[in-house]
């Protein structure tokens, strides 16, 4: 093995060029210092070398940064403890003079509220009174309107005690008002429409049953049944106990109930009496 001998580098003398402007954060900035290669030479060919940047955009870099640098505001520019403490005594004086005014106008309607209490409450002790007149044609009114509604009932017959099991309601009452008539099966277009009282069903099997109200277009043939019925007070037709009334509005019923004390007696001194349409004793 042949040795050879390395050969020390001769030094060279500085040269002393102009010593250029640095700025402080040229520091950062530095080419880093390269480095002796450990690797083995390789038999590959040698990659194309980058281009350096050239020295003018590093200074222009270095320029932008430092003027960045000089636009920070500095510490006393900063807001301090004092700044934040003025700023939410004016935010605490702004909401107090709001929630001032906002009690200032309650207060107000307040007392025009109270007001008003005490002006409804001064009125006349004669403004309450009924006028007479007026009570007679309230009155009067009511008597017609009800009377109107008793006429749009004429055609109904309102039958109760049948069982809440009865669904097919118009083959029931056809067979019944047969029954009680003794005549030839009725068509079935005798009876227009049938259905149950409206109100909620009952809640039990001993509760009575919902009556059910048809209605008859022929006035001749419901007068009839009515008639018939009036000759007994039930009618027994298909395991079934029916009783049968005449339709009428609920305000001529509640006033039917006030006068039972009536009826009561008569029933008792066997003394026979008779409604008339709409009330009539």
């Amino acid at each position: 093995m042949v040795r050879t001998s390395h050969r020390k580098p001769t030094r060279k003398s500085p040269n002393t060029p102009g010593r250029p402007s640095v700025s402080p954060i040229s520091a950062y900035f530095d080419a880093p210092t390269p480095r002796p290669s450990t690797r083995s030479p390789t038999k590959m060919a040698a990659s194309p070398s980058r281009p350096e940047a050239s020295s003018t955009e590093g200074q222009s870099t270095i320029r932008r940064l430092e003027a960045l640098i000089v636009e920070l505001p500095t510490r006393a520019e900063l807001p301090t403890r004092s700044d934040f403490k003025e700023m939410l005594d004016n935010m605490q004086a702004t909401f107090g003079r709001e929630i001032a005014d906002v009690r200032a106008d309650i207060s107000a309607i307040d007392t025009w509220v109270t007001q008003l209490e005490a002006r409804a409450g001064d009125q006349a002790p004669g403004a309450h009174d009924a006028d007479p007149l007026m009570e007679c044609r309230y009155s009067d009114m009511h008597r017609r309107l009800d009377d109107l509604e008793n006429r749009t009932r004429r055609h109904n017959i309102r039958v109760g005690g049948v069982h809440e099991g009865v669904t097919e309601t118009k083959d029931f009452l056809l067979g019944a008002f047969v029954h009680i008539l003794g005549c030839p099966p009725l068509p079935f277009t005798a009876i227009d429409r049938a259905h149950r009282a409206l109100r909620p069903k009952a809640a039990t099997e001993a509760a009575p049953p919902r009556d059910i109200i048809c209605h008859l277009p022929d006035f001749a043939l419901k007068d009839a049944i009515m008639q018939k019925a009036r000759t007994r007070r039930k009618w027994r037709f298909a395991e079934e106990t029916i009783e049968l009334y005449q339709d009428l509005s609920p305000h001529t019923l509640s006033a039917r109930r006030a006068l039972r004390p009536v009826t009561q007696l008569l029933q008792e001194a066997e003394l026979p009496y008779r409604w008339g349409f709409p009330l009539s004793l």
